[in-house]
Formats: structure tokens, C-alpha cells, sequence
């Protein structure tokens, strides 16, 4: 009997479920540490602001770009502005003591590893494309360009594949002996429903 579900091949479907990985190799490669995604966000946010308003902007206004762009609460927002600005991601300036009037902008090569970090979408696609070719070759994919960010993504994808069909193979083990004892139990049983069955009709 043929199976009537179709399947996907590495080229169709490893960009889809690899570019997340690359994009947080690309944005470890510029900071040198795991950058959140709310902490990569107030960098983009950083970066259009100051397109549209100056060279420096003021903490409420950043508040409310990263707070659009994310949905969380200005609130939360303040920790991960100072982890971009620890990272040196961005750079503050405080006038004073009052972070309502904290400026943010970007100084020396900071803006380079913003617009780096926030094309990695368009660099990860193309590698991911580039990679599912031959994703048994781990160094398939891998230049001089690009060595600093580069991670070969099927060696995550495939050792996580190894432990999902290692659970999968358990529970069909699991199931094909379910199967075998309520099979076992049923033949078991089947002499006793019968004569069950016959002495109600006989009563009846």
C-alpha cells in the first residue's frame, strides 16, 4: 500500500526551519554573546529612529518604538536597553542623573554591526539555500566572508533529528506492543465472550 503523504526535500524546507539559527549565529558573531530578540530590537529600533529624528534620541522615545515593535510593556522594556548598551550595541549618554533624559545613539564601528546584524535574515537565507545542497558536508556553504557567523546548521538540525526519531522509535515499540497484548488478551477472551453469549440466548 502506498503512502499518500507527501514529503519534503532538505533544499524545500531547511531554510525555512534553518535561517532562525543562522540569524542568532550572525548576531553572536557582532557581539560576541547570545543577543535576545528584544535586545536586537531595541538596536533596529535605535537605528530608524535616529534615521528619522537626529543622531541621538531620548529614552521615552525608545521606549515606545521597541515597545511597538515588540508588544511588551514599556516597563519590561528598560533592561534590555541596557543590555544593548552594555553589549555596546548602542551608546547612552545621561545629561544627568534622571534616565528620562538619557540619549541614545551610535558611535565608531557600532553602526557597521548594526547593519550587519540586521541583515542577517537575507545573509541567512541565501546560506541556508547555499547548505541544503549537500548537508552532509559541514564545511559546504563556508568562505572567507563569511567564517566569522558561519555555523552549519545540519549539524543542530541532525542531532535533533536523531533524538526526535529515537522518541519516535520507542513510541512505535510502544504501540506495535500495545497492540500485540490487547491482541493477545482479546483471543484470550474470545472463548469466554462466546460462551457468555450463548448462555444469555439460552436464558432468554
Amino acid at each position: 500500500m502506498s503512502c499518500p503523504f507527501e514529503k519534503f526535500s532538505d533544499e524545500e524546507i531547511t531554510p525555512r526551519l534553518s535561517v532562525p539559527m543562522i540569524v542568532d549565529a550572525f548576531w553572536e558573531s557582532e557581539y560576541n554573546i547570545e543577543v535576545s530578540p528584544v535586545t536586537r530590537e531595541v538596536g533596529c529600533a535605535l537605528m530608524y529612529l535616529v534615521r528619522k529624528y537626529g543622531p541621538v534620541v531620548p529614552h521615552d522615545l525608545l521606549l515606545q518604538a521597541v515597545s511597538e515593535h515588540t508588544e511588551l510593556s514599556k516597563s519590561t522594556i528598560g533592561p534590555f536597553i541596557k543590555n544593548a548598551v552594555s553589549i555596546n550595541m548602542i551608546t547612552a549618554v545621561k545629561p544627568d542623573e534622571d534616565t528620562r533624559h538619557c540619549l541614545y545613539g551610535f558611535v565608531g564601528d557600532q553602526k557597521k554591526k548594526i547593519l550587519r546584524a540586521s541583515n542577517a535574515p537575507a545573509y541567512a537565507a541565501s546560506l541556508a539555500l547555499e547548505q541544503a545542497k549537500d548537508p552532509a558536508n559541514t564545511e559546504f556553504g563556508k568562505t572567507p566572508q563569511n567564517a566569522s557567523y558561519y555555523r552549519h546548521i545540519f549539524t543542530r538540525i541532525n542531532s535533533k533529528n536523531e533524538a526526535i526519531m529515537n522518541k519516535l522509535e520507542k513510541l512505535r515499540r510502544r504501540i506495535a506492543w500495545i497492540i500485540i497484548v490487547a491482541t493477545g488478551v482479546a483471543l484470550v477472551l474470545q472463548p469466554w465472550a462466546e460462551a457468555a453469549a450463548s448462555w444469555s440466548n439460552g436464558h432468554t
